[in-house]
């Protein structure tokens, strides 16, 4: 029977990172950390953001009816399904903040397709790349804040990421009201 052996520490006898953590706390590398986070959750708030524009705009420019139109949300699950999976290794392999800044760029590389789709069926594999993205948007961040923050921050850590992918996805919808000509902000 194997038992735990403690590892000696400058700080004394423990069994985890949890009492260091603890006793760190934040500090600038974790304010760091949550402000990178918070970027990528707000890139995830802006990509749900952008597909929910875009099942709008398909609906209008090719015509899609309903049951046409669930091949979009359909394609966006699996590509999430498939995203969590996905993101999950990559950290493992190639580390936390690489696999976020990796779901950025596909997530980017996908809404740039999705903008530029020759065909509904284009538009239904870029929006799985983009749910393939989103998922490592609002996995990794989160992922972070669990193993970085200390106990008694985390939810603090967890909601202040929620709160970026809301203003990611304030953000996307208040650029596409400026963009469609909704909002006049001169006389507002």
């Amino acid at each position: 029977m194997a038992q735990q052996q403690s590892v000696a520490r400058g700080l004394g006898q423990h069994t985890g990172m949890e009492p260091v953590l603890s006793l760190l706390g934040i500090g600038p590398s974790g304010r760091a950390l949550g402000m990178q986070a918070g970027l990528v959750a707000a890139s995830g708030g802006a990509l749900l953001q952008a597909l929910t524009i875009t099942a709008a705009c398909a609906k209008s420019e090719w015509g899609v009816g309903e049951s046409r139109g669930a091949r979009l949300s359909t394609g966006v699950i699996v590509g999430q399904i498939v995203g969590a999976v996905l993101w999950a290794a990559t950290a493992d392999v190639v580390g936390r903040k690489e696999a976020c800044c990796l779901s950025c760029v596909v997530g980017a590389g996908g809404a740039v397709v999705c903008a530029f789709a020759a065909s509904f069926d284009v538009l239904v594999v870029a929006s799985a790349v983009v749910g393939v993205a989103v998922a490592g948007t609002t996995l990794g961040p989160y992922v972070l804040a669990v193993e970085r923050a200390p106990a008694a921050c985390r939810g603090a850590f967890a909601t202040t990421l929620a709160l970026f992918a809301a203003l990611g996805s304030a953000g996307a919808a208040l650029a596409h009201a400026l963009i469609a000509g909704g909002v006049d902000i001169v006389s507002a």
